[in-house]
């Protein structure tokens, strides 16, 4: 692919978020190359009325030593060589306008990436193949205008949008080249936000990709014109927000997920679209001590299956279940946190492959079957340097996949990484990441193959922790491309989950599920965890 030869448009003070400054280093990876950058100044002064001091008090709140809005100056995210055009706009009514010399400026590029200003006229004639790109935290089917965030927590939206348009002159009515989805947390405007921002990151180096081949998102319409809330407005969501802290203070107090692991006799469509199980075909496996809880079952010997056992330390140890017999994985690491235990075949060799992001990166176990004693850890090559939580390998068509999320990104993306073989050298895939969505994003159990079709299942996240999962097809997976489609849903009636399953050698599926459940000991048991884990 070629670079993409892009002008940044800033404010005249010459910063950048922390947000920003990532999504241009992130697309530089991919093909981005900037060279030039306009500082604008822009005649038009926003006038700040009573009736919206609610809200500019809420948005200051939601800034104060946030570190993805902290300005940075252009310095620390671009080379010193990269020339710079010093302007002032002309103005159109509310809208700014580029002057002869700042087009002339932008002559012979790609593309202009649009960060500062507010509203911009664009040009009949623009010099610029690709037009000016901008970001929109709201999704313009259902949310133009501003503020990000506010109106989808006013009417209690789960999701919000984000999304890269290429401008024109209705306002956020242009063509859509990248979007993401970011969960709206009901206790918090500034996380939901700070989520926003961080989710849209990786969409400035999709747009590069999409622009390069020509790709838009057919969009039917646009949405209504959002503008600041009143006063009163504000006072409805601080007032809601509080409620809802109150509501999660409480449940984190007295209130637990139990865990279960469970297995399911019946056949499962998973082409069908949406499918709720009956819980009452689910076999459950009561919890035996010490251990809290039993969840991620996700990978299966002759023996039995693997899953995920916590321990009282709030760390989670591996365990294989066989009957009602449960066993431990010696990792001959004390105190470090093992989960999502799948099983993989890579030549000649079988391997526990277990997440351990929290201390070290991806990692091939090779476990002896009888005493289930670790006597080898091998890494991934390639990806020493990072932390994956839920990581799920896959071969396909002779070629090894790891889909997972990195640790320090929001649970909203996963992404997607490639290698010739399993231990052979890894890379990220060309088109990772492969969804930014809450509803489908991280991981819920190996991909499974029925009738010729494999699927990935997803946890929905937008709607609680482990409250269901998502059903995706995978249309397309080569070294150079990936798609997939959502279907439906798939939760548990009387139950919350799955936020694993997998399918049994044996027919069936394994899978968890859980309850909520009192207990006056949850808070004690969290704040332990915390302590502990820090």
């Amino acid at each position: 692919m070629l670079p993409v030869r892009a002008i940044l448009l800033l404010n005249a003070d010459g910063f950048m978020t922390r947000w920003q400054s990532a999504a241009v280093r992130e697309a530089e990876r991919t093909g981005l190359s900037v060279s030039g950058v306009l500082l604008a100044a822009s005649p038009n002064r926003r006038q700040v009325e009573g009736r919206n001091l609610g809200y500019y008090a809420l948005a200051k709140a939601a800034r104060f030593r946030n570190p993805w809005t902290k300005s940075e100056p252009l310095d620390e995210a671009l080379a010193a060589s990269v020339p710079v055009l010093n302007l002032t706009c002309g103005v159109e009514r509310a809208w700014d306008v580029l002057t002869p010399e700042a087009l002339e400026f932008c002559a012979g590029h790609d593309v202009v990436i649009k960060f500062g200003l507010g509203l911009l006229r664009i040009p009949d004639e623009l010099p610029v193949s690709h037009g000016i790109v901008s970001y929109h935290h709201g999704d313009p089917r259902r949310y133009r205008g501003r503020p990000a965030g506010f109106h989808e927590m006013s009417n209690h939206e789960s999701v919000m949008g984000v999304v890269v348009q290429r401008l024109n002159n209705i306002l956020d009515g242009g063509e859509i080249l990248a979007e993401a989805t970011s969960p709206v947390y009901p206790y918090s405007y500034r996380r939901t936000l700070t989520d926003a921002y961080r989710s849209g990151i990786p969409l400035l180096a999709m747009t590069v990709r999409n622009l390069s081949a020509g790709r838009q998102i057919e969009a039917e319409s646009v949405g209504k014109k959002h503008t600041l809330p009143s006063n009163s407005a504000v006072l409805k969501v601080a007032a809601s927000q509080v409620l809802a802290s109150a509501s999660r203070l409480v449940y984190g107090a007295v209130r637990r997920k139990a865990w279960q692991v469970g297995r399911l006799e019946t056949p499962l469509d998973l082409a069908h679209g949406d499918i709720t199980v009956s819980s009452v075909d689910i076999r459950r496996w009561s919890t035996p001590k010490p251990y809290a809880f039993l969840a991620d079952p996700c990978g299966e010997d002759s023996e039995g299956v693997f899953c995920e056992a916590m321990l009282p330390t709030g760390k989670g140890s591996i365990v294989r279940l066989a009957g009602d017999c449960l066993r431990q994985v010696e990792f001959g690491q004390s105190g470090a946190h093992f989960s999502y235990p799948q099983i993989v075949h890579g030549g000649s060799s079988s391997y526990l492959f277990p997440e351990v992001a929290s201390h070290n990166s991806p990692s091939l176990y090779a476990v002896d079957p009888d005493t289930l004693v670790v006597s080898h850890r091998q890494p991934l090559k390639g990806l020493e340097c990072e932390r994956v939580l839920d990581g799920t390998l896959f071969e396909h068509h002779g070629r090894w996949y790891l889909f997972g999320q990195r640790a320090e990104e929001p649970a909203s993306i996963v992404r997607l990484w490639h290698s010739n073989a399993i231990l052979d050298t890894w890379e990220e895939h060309p088109c990772s990441p492969i969804v930014i969505d809450p509803r489908r994003a991280r991981m819920a159990g190996p991909i499974l193959t029925q009738n010729g079709e494999n699927y990935r299942l997803a946890q929905d996240s937008a709607h609680g922790y482990g409250s269901a999962l998502t059903v995706n097809r995978i249309e397309l997976m080569s070294a150079d491309s990936y798609a997939e489609k959502p279907l439906g849903r798939l939760s548990i009636n009387d139950f919350k989950g799955p936020h694993t399953l997998t399918s049994s050698s044996h027919g069936g599926y394994w899978l968890d599920l859980y309850r909520d459940e009192w207990s006056l000991l949850a808070g004690v048991s969290r704040f332990r965890g915390r302590i502990r884990g820090s």
